[in-house]
């Protein structure tokens, strides 16, 4: 797991378009009728929401640094769910249903296997309902917010264990920290999914070899965070490459801008081809761009706009980035 920045960006659909109109709609059914049914049509799946989702996550999922698949989806998971869990005490966080601020984007398997709609507090606090919602960042939470907690003070790779796991472990003694750690480690399956922990030791395997080869410029693009496991990398350059210097949000955002280059490039070269690459994919990618020079996580608007010139696709992105 590693901390995200998220860009506080105005999407047409969430704050003008469908999105905004059902939020104002479910508002006024639950306000006649508390338990009023509610349909959730998902607007989050918007290619400006998820565009945005890519550039704050890249192509990595939220919570457990997997990769998200071949087809470079993943899921649109709400932090706080929309609807309560069979087992839950509380209704769920509806009125979050359509708020940017909620969205995470995961793998398949953290959304529909572990988190699911899942959302425990501390033994004996309360879920924050409708009525007193302005209190959502006092809720005691168990699952960590990549957002808004210092995931790399609570949680780390540890690469020096005997037989060579990469297991998650808690690195904190903060009792909020550890118990949030602990219970992502355990609720996510972070340390007992055999195909997770056989990725992450590729990923220090690969890692292991690049410095060796003194292939520096590769280890460092693997230590980004927006490359699957790159926790894992910057583990291992902490500790067996201390004189390497860790990537910078700087760096983190070139891999990011290097990688989205190279898939719009892709589906350029097969339209050519007279293929039919993914238009939505395309759009999403285009937004994704949109995003980060107006809300750019590092360097800054004019640095991003040249770079969007030089690579030729500032004319696709300054109609969006208008609409932002």
């Amino acid at each position: 797991m590693r901390s995200l920045i998220r860009p506080p960006a105005r999407l047409p659909t969430l704050t003008r378009g469908a999105g905004a109109s059902q939020r104002i709609e479910d508002e006024q059914r639950r306000s006649l009728d508390p338990k009023a049914p509610l349909e959730f049509p998902p607007h989050w799946k918007a290619v400006d929401v998820r565009g945005a989702l890519l550039a704050m996550h890249g192509w990595v999922c939220a919570f457990c640094e997997r990769g998200l698949g071949e087809d470079r989806r993943g899921d649109v998971e709400h932090f706080r769910p929309k609807s309560a869990a069979k087992e839950a005490t509380h209704n769920g966080y509806w009125w979050l249903a359509y708020e940017f601020e909620n969205y995470l984007l995961s793998c398949s398997t953290c959304n529909s296997s572990h988190k699911r709609t899942l959302f425990p507090l501390e033994q004996g606090a309360s879920h924050v309902d409708f009525n007193n919602r302005n209190q959502i960042h006092n809720e005691a939470r168990l699952f960590i917010d990549p957002t808004v907690d210092p995931v790399a003070d609570w949680l780390t790779v540890e690469i020096e264990d005997e037989n060579n796991l990469c297991e998650i472990k808690p690195t904190t003694t903060d009792s909020t920290g550890k118990l949030r750690a602990t219970h992502n480690i355990n609720q996510l399956q972070l340390n007992e999914e055999v195909k997770l922990i056989q990725q992450r030791r590729r990923k220090l395997e690969s890692a292991q070899k690049d410095y060796i080869h003194r292939d520096f410029l590769n280890l460092l693009e693997q230590a980004s965070h927006f490359r699957p496991h790159g926790s894992t990398v910057r583990a291992f350059l902490r500790i067996y490459a201390p004189e390497i210097r860790l990537p910078s949000k700087e760096d983190d955002l070139l891999v990011l801008l290097t990688d989205t280059n190279e898939e719009l490039n892709e589906y350029s070269r097969q339209k050519k081809k007279g293929l039919h690459p993914s238009e939505r994919h395309f759009n999403e990618l285009l937004w994704m761009l949109a995003v980060i020079w107006k809300h750019p996580p590092a360097l800054d608007a004019d640095a991003i706009e040249l770079w969007l010139y030089t690579v030729g696709w500032r004319p696709q992105v300054f109609s969006l980035y208008r609409q932002l």
